[in-house]
């Protein structure tokens, strides 16, 4: 079975009850952290980790995949860097 399309988004569900949902983009529910008042920002950042490390993994995996067949077969240009640092960018939760 496959997981949940990307992208996966990371939202306060109420701020009344203090759960950070990681949601898909059709609103279906896929995880959810409760929290505190004192904890809800520490929450909401491990959420947004999980969003981006989810969000970024196929565009990871294809990048060093393509490096590593280029580096085998003799045919790694700068051009298949730029795929990466792309890759990394997104998985950093930073602009390219």
């Amino acid at each position: 079975m496959r997981h949940t399309p990307t992208p996966w988004l990371a939202t306060p569900k109420s701020p009344k009850t203090w759960r950070i949902g990681i949601y898909s983009t059709d609103g279906s529910l896929i995880a959810e952290l409760p929290s505190t008042a004192l904890t809800a920002p520490r929450k909401q950042a491990d959420a947004s980790l999980i969003v981006r490390a989810v969000n970024a993994h196929a565009d990871l995996v294809a990048a060093l995949e393509m490096l590593i067949a280029a580096d085998a077969d003799g045919t790694l240009d700068d051009s298949m860097f730029e795929v990466a640092r792309l890759a990394l960018a997104k998985a950093k939760g930073e602009s390219a």
